[in-house]
């Protein structure tokens, strides 16, 4: 008798273990389902409508690009945005989005500070993480020389790697040189 209770025990733990795991899976099947309309909600939302479409004659998959080498005249490629990289971001609702980041807070150097040339100069920077761009407003209005041999310089520049072989620079500014460009 105590072999066929626990024999009834064991079949009824199985049956609810079954019954347990086909709700968790049916459940995940919702998931999904709700899933795949969002991203499908996200994709409709991103990839407007061609203003313009290439009608191709041949059903052939290769682009038009591939097999000229470039886009066709007065058209400009688009990437169309695919499923997977909708679900490569963290959430559906994230894709696309930046991080919240906090302002990175400048460190600056004295304005009044000579170097041993007698150059003049005020800088501020940051460091410490990678950025994508970089702004500036430069307010230039008549600068002064009082000499041949003195310029005024106002320029953003945008350093990578350090001061030794692998640095890389982009400059761009406004600059005031009668000794280089006598103007």
């Amino acid at each position: 008798m105590a072999a066929h209770v626990s024999a009834r025990q064991g079949m009824v733990w199985v049956l609810a273990l079954a019954t347990f795991l086909s709700c968790a899976v049916a459940g995940t099947g919702r998931l999904e389902a709700k899933q795949r309309l969002e991203v499908q909600r996200r994709l409709r939302r991103l990839n407007k409508e061609a203003v313009k479409s290439i009608e191709k004659r041949t059903p052939s998959i290769a682009q038009l690009w591939h097999q000229k080498g470039r886009c066709p005249e007065n058209t400009i490629p688009i990437r169309r945005t695919k499923r997977d990289d909708v679900l490569r971001a963290s959430s559906v609702k994230r894709y696309g989005r930046k991080k919240h980041r906090s302002i990175p807070n400048p460190l600056s150097v004295d304005p009044d500070l000579l170097n041993e040339n007698g150059h003049q100069h005020a800088i501020a920077y940051v460091e410490g993480d990678t950025y994508y761009g970089a702004k500036a407003t430069m307010n230039v209005w008549e600068p002064k020389i009082q000499q041949a041999n003195e310029f005024s310089l106002s320029q953003l520049w945008i350093l990578g790697g350090s001061f030794g072989a692998d640095l890389n620079s982009i400059e761009a500014g406004w600059q005031v040189c009668i000794s280089c460009t006598w103007d």
